[in-house]
């Protein structure tokens, strides 16, 4: 019978949690202390975002155009 083993095993591991009250980890995952992105997605993201902005700057000059309209 591996189910009651099983049974036993996780009673006992919730035991041991009882008598801390509250201070028992969410997970026993360590979580990263770093930024969710990196500074090379970062950079990336600011290079498209201005490289964007100068073209269409460009653009609009050599249209002929009010900037934005």
């Amino acid at each position: 019978m591996p189910a009651t083993r099983r049974i036993e095993q996780a009673n006992n591991s919730f035991a041991k949690n009882v008598n801390k009250r509250g201070k028992v980890p969410v997970t026993k995952l360590d979580k990263k202390d770093g930024p969710a992105v990196s500074n090379v997605v970062i950079g990336l993201f600011v290079f498209v975002l201005c490289g964007s902005v100068v073209f269409q700057l460009l653009q609009s000059i050599q249209a002929g155009f009010p900037v934005g309209g």
